[in-house]
């Protein structure tokens, strides 16, 4: 598993991940059968920011927790509504 989150990207998160989350899955797009999962942020202006990414061998509970708990610094953020697409 490969998490990808930059210092802006981190700052971002921390800052709109309590709104809304949208999570995308992408799956069966190389031979290498490696999944990517993106958790985008809606910022101020209503734009989506894609705040963190994930690049795994399973896209399953145990390492979507993983990733969405390691992302928001060890704690879980409230957020409001979440739209998943896989």
């Amino acid at each position: 598993m490969l998490i990808i989150l930059t210092e802006t990207q981190k700052e971002v998160l921390k800052k709109f991940g309590s709104g809304k989350l949208c999570i995308d899955s992408t799956h069966g797009t190389n031979q290498y059968n490696f999944n990517l999962t993106t958790i985008v942020v809606i910022d101020e202006f209503g734009e989506g920011y894609p705040a963190a990414f994930c690049i795994s061998t399973k896209i399953d509970e145990r390492h979507m927790t993983f990733f969405f708990f390691k992302n928001k610094g060890g704690y879980w953020l409230p957020c409001t509504k979440c739209v998943y697409e896989r």
